[in-house]
């Protein structure tokens, strides 16, 4: 079949598996796309949901979503931005990062399922070549 040789199609199916992985390795209820928003806020807190959006590439009305069910668990605080009052401003709280804290572990172990595809000569490229496309797309 033609689109299992696609770059466009294998990029987007390793997301969905590693997604998959990640959602059978997390416990106490955390999706993927969740723990994705709380390790932003753990490497960058006080972010404002649009700065979480553009670090995740999870769209707006999806991160909206996405706080909101963070705010309902108490995994996260919000306010007002005082530069901008049209902005929120997202911290985790102590729960949010004990839950970050205790998912690094389910994390690794879903990528290591993945990185088992290739050799241990072959990761150290494979993760460069990603990060190289993903954080400078236009070369």
């Amino acid at each position: 079949m033609q689109t299992e040789k696609s770059l466009l199609h294998l990029v987007r199916r390793l997301g969905q598996i590693g997604e998959k992985r990640l959602s059978d390795e997390l416990v106490g209820g955390t999706t993927p796309r969740q723990f994705m928003v709380l390790r932003s806020l753990s490497e960058a807190p006080g972010s404002s949901q649009i700065a979480i959006v553009q670090e995740t590439g999870i769209d707006r009305s999806t991160m909206a979503d996405i706080i909101k069910r963070l705010l309902k668990h108490g995994m996260v605080k919000r306010r007002r931005s005082e530069s901008d009052p049209r902005a929120y401003i997202v911290d985790l709280t102590a729960e949010g990062r004990r839950i970050e804290d205790s998912a690094g572990p389910a994390l690794a172990r879903a990528e290591a399922k993945l990185l088992d595809a290739i050799t241990v000569a072959q990761r150290a490229a494979f993760l460069t070549a990603l990060e190289r496309m993903v954080l400078d797309p236009a070369k």
